[in-house]
This record gives C-alpha cells, structure tokens and sequence, in this order.
C-alpha cells in the first residue's frame, strides 16, 4: 500500500503568514500529531519528527500514542503506552526509536525526519 499524508494545515498558514494578519490564540494542526511545543505556539523543524513518530505509532499500534483529555501533559511528561506492549512482535529497539521520536524536549529528537526513518530501517536489519 501507500501512506499518504494529508493534514498540510501548517504549511499553509506558514505560506499565508506573510499575507494575513495573525489570529491570537489560534492553533493549526491535529492535536495527537502536534509536539508539545507547538501546542504552545512554538513551531519548529523538530515538529516535524514528533509527528513522524507520532504518525509511526499510531500505524504500529493501531491508536494513537495521545488522546484524550491531559493530551498535552501526557505529551510533556511522555505518558504512553510502549509499542512492544501493545503488539509483542514488534522488532527490539522500537520503543526506543519511537520514544526519541516522541521526545517532548524538541532538543533530544531525532535532528530531521531521514533521521527518524533511518533509525526505523535499522531495526529490520
């Protein structure tokens, strides 16, 4: 099959920044996906990989890794379900390449998105 990404609500708004006046205390995006940081109005390239792995679990595991209420203290506080625990044969190492990706701290995530996806190929090897 083929996985297709479909929410390019940030895009669009970075691209429209520069022609719209800003909206106060508005958010763009789908909370399970965001980071932390952009829930709180902080974008950045880092973003992008909590996404990616946020993105990763959900097709590992079949839900997603937040939800709920306390969406964003869970993300802070990195409270989720570990993939190995909710589907056993995963490969070893998974946990670990997703809890990076996961990572609420923007500095301790995998630098870019060929990163993350480079850790995942390794775990086949």
């Amino acid at each position: 099959g083929f996985i297709k990404v479909m929410d390019f609500g940030i895009a669009r708004a970075a691209k429209d920044a520069a022609t719209r006046v800003s909206m106060t205390n508005t958010i763009i995006g789908t909370p399970p996906y965001m980071a932390p940081e952009a829930e709180r109005g902080e974008i950045r390239k880092e973003g992008d990989v909590f996404a990616l792995a946020a993105c990763a679990y959900e097709m590992l595991c079949g839900k997603p890794a937040f939800s709920g209420a306390g969406m964003l203290m869970n993300k802070i506080e990195m409270a989720y379900i570990a993939p190995t625990q909710s589907v056993p044969s995963l490969p070893a190492g998974i946990d670990e390449v997703i809890r990076r990706g996961l990572e609420a701290d923007p500095a301790k995530r995998f630098r870019t998105a060929g990163e993350f996806v480079k850790a995942l190929e390794g775990l086949s090897a």
